[in-house]
């Protein structure tokens, strides 16, 4: 998943842009992208991706620890099953690096993570950046904002 920035329709964002020159910009817009990329990160880990997909059954007669037993998945959302997927997630899988950075990635290198986001084959969808994106989004406005005060202060 590629989380990008476009400044329009954002005049108070704009006027602060302006004041600033292109070198200024750099470090506040890659501070931005990875607090934004970060912030998905974690919807995605603690709300999206359900927790509770293996739990462990009761004792048995004798005591002991019950035997692990996997719960019905959810119908829409991403169960955990071993915390592999959630363990996975990270912000290191590129970012614009050609002056002004405009885009960061984000996501996870294993296989049924892109199998899960996009619902291909006999697997339902189940996405889990899609909607962590979409539920931090209006953050981002905030972020912005403060990492380029910082430069302007």
């Amino acid at each position: 998943m590629r989380i990008s920035v476009s400044i329009r329709g954002i005049p108070e964002l704009r006027a602060q842009l302006q004041k600033l020159q292109a070198p200024k910009l750099h470090r506040p817009m890659r501070e931005f992208l990875l607090k934004a990329a970060h912030a998905v990160l974690v919807n995605a880990a603690e709300t999206q991706i359900l927790r509770g997909g293996r739990v462990r059954g009761p004792a048995g007669p004798r005591g002991g620890k019950g035997k692990l037993r996997d719960t019905k998945p959810h119908p829409s959302k991403l169960t955990s099953r071993s915390g592999e997927l959630r363990r996975s997630l990270s912000v290191n899988r590129g970012s614009d690096r050609s002056g002004l950075p405009r885009y960061i990635d984000v996501g996870s290198d294993l296989v049924y993570a892109r199998v899960h986001e996009l619902g291909l084959g006999r697997f339902p969808r189940r996405a889990f950046l899609v909607p962590a994106a979409e539920a931090v989004a209006p953050k981002f406005r905030g972020l912005l904002a403060a990492e380029l005060a910082k430069v302007l202060s």
